[in-house]
């Protein structure tokens, strides 16, 4: 009796992890499909392009002048640059390209120099949308003809494309440029075509400044991107996504470097997971729920039920339907991740030159994610330090 309890548990066990990963196989299929715009004629929107940044004398410069040379009225963009704790030549750099400098003398966290931001920008009733950037970022050109496309349909929370300027520094800024290629297309798009909201990625994304002003910038935590993305659900706010609205990130270059950053992205996701997991369902926030989970779960079903096709022999899996359900969902999702790569033209040889370095890059997730959880009260904002041009 207790052997078949235990058989019914796991089976049960099984099979909900089935359906997690099936809910994002489903999303990740649809991603591979055209999406309509909703039509407007375009209007003059002013932004403020807001980018934080604590000693950046190696790249503010780049990204300001590629502001610069956007394809959009520059009389209608202002860039703001946050000098947090900047002791370098950060302020007097953007100054000199004509970038307003808001200083701060102590740094705490990203989203509190935003709100700093957000206050000033606010404060002047001057501009229309804030534009949020990294201080390594390049702007595409089209980026702010684009973003100007929809906010001027009606949208209030915008995300762009988020790729890489430096994937071949590395074996790891490869790593991270291929995971970040596949998660554009694959869940992001994935969410715009089905309209299910995507979420905020950190850089690269605008937000009326009246959406500002009904849901403020009260974020807490070293993930502010996904913490807004969930105050914005509870207030029943869907983040479209931009395709292409292009900003160009630098991608860490050092394994030691890849390590710090995810593992300070895991101590912010880990706090943002534990106060709005119940809030979101308490909401009914379902689809904004599993976009919080998203990375996780998404790569934990993948990786268990890989496993279970290898290894596991009992249960649900151990008949031929079972079996065969089970190898048809790894394969059509590995075909599914190559078309994406495809359609965004991203598929190249160095890919599979690369894949062990994509696999180490995958595992490295799991120690990553433990120290990064247990040790989340330790330490401030710690900055990436960035070298520009190779």
């Amino acid at each position: 009796m207790y052997t078949n309890t235990m058989y019914a548990i796991a089976d049960v066990l099984c099979l909900f992890i089935f359906l997690i990963g099936s809910y994002y196989t489903v999303i990740g299929f649809f991603s591979l499909f055209g999406r309509k715009h909703d039509k407007s004629k375009p209007g003059r929107i002013r932004f403020a392009a807001v980018i934080p940044a604590h000693n950046e004398s190696n790249v503010i410069s780049d990204l300001i002048l590629s502001i610069r040379k956007c394809n959009y009225p520059q009389e209608l963009i202002s860039v703001f640059v946050i000098a947090d704790e900047c002791t370098d030549s950060t302020a007097a750099l953007s100054r000199k390209l004509g970038a307003r400098v808001i200083s701060r003398p102590i740094s705490t966290c990203k989203g509190d120099a935003l709100s700093e931001a957000f206050s000033v920008i606010l404060t002047e009733h001057t501009y229309d949308a804030v534009a949020v950037f990294d201080a390594d970022n390049l702007v595409d050109s089209e980026f702010f003809s684009v973003m100007n496309e929809r906010l001027s349909s009606g949208k209030e929370a915008v995300q762009g494309y988020v790729d890489s300027k430096n994937s071949d520094s590395s074996w790891i800024s490869y790593a991270h440029s291929v995971w970040y290629w596949i998660t554009n297309r694959l869940m992001q798009t994935g969410r715009a075509v089905l309209g299910i909201g995507c979420v905020l990625d950190g850089t690269g994304f605008v937000l009326s400044t009246e959406l500002l002003e009904k849901v403020g910038w009260k974020t807490t935590t070293f993930a502010e991107d996904a913490e807004y993305t969930c105050l914005l659900a509870e207030s029943g706010i869907r983040v479209d996504y931009a395709e292409n609205a292009v900003v160009f990130d630098e991608k860490p270059r050092t394994l030691k470097e890849s390590v710090r950053q995810r593992r300070r992205w895991t101590q912010g996701m880990f706090d943002v997971q534990s106060e709005y997991t119940f809030r979101l369902l308490k909401h009914g926030k379902l689809n904004a729920l599993m976009n919080l989970w998203g990375d996780v779960l998404s790569s934990v079903s993948f990786a268990v039920l890989t496993v279970s096709a290898f290894v596991i022999n009992f249960g649900i899996w151990q008949s031929t339907v079972g079996k065969i359900t089970l190898w048809i969902y790894i394969l059509f999702n590995i075909l599914i991740m190559l078309l994406a790569l495809v359609k965004d033209k991203k598929i190249s040889f160095k890919i599979i030159l690369n894949i062990f370095g994509f696999l180490i890059y995958i595992i490295s997730w799991l120690p990553v994610s433990f120290f990064g959880i247990f040790g989340r009260r330790n330490g401030g904002w710690y900055h990436t330090k960035h070298k520009g041009k190779d």
